[in-house]
């Protein structure tokens, strides 16, 4: 049932990121933790870029993209995350931004 109802289920990613951030209260300036992760869904491994906040000790996420079976995410890719953060929340203060040491170049 719950699968039908997603299938036809558009959710507004906006909103939602906005949700998110809203419900975990973070009332300081964020740590926001870039990260790529992977998960199978119906038999695939599927590779997402996503940006989380640090609180309390969890990554909470709230924004991502898919990225392409290639095994790490290029630096225009990170940029666009980044910008994407920067238009629906463009009055955030962030502390500092952590990554992975695989988001390697100048960039």
């Amino acid at each position: 049932m719950l699968q039908r109802f997603f299938r036809e289920f558009r959710i507004d990613y906006v909103e939602f990121a906005r949700s998110i951030t809203t419900w975990i209260g973070v009332e300081k300036d964020w740590v926001v933790i870039l990260d790529r992760a992977q998960c199978e869904f119906r038999y695939q491994m599927h590779k997402v870029l996503m940006l989380s906040i640090a609180y309390k000790g969890v990554a909470v996420p709230f924004l991502w993209t898919l990225l392409a079976n290639s095994s790490n995410s290029y630096a225009h890719q990170r940029k666009a995350l980044l910008h994407r953060f920067q238009r629906i929340f463009p009055n955030q203060n962030i502390a500092y931004v952590t990554a992975d040491r695989e988001f390697i170049g100048k960039d």
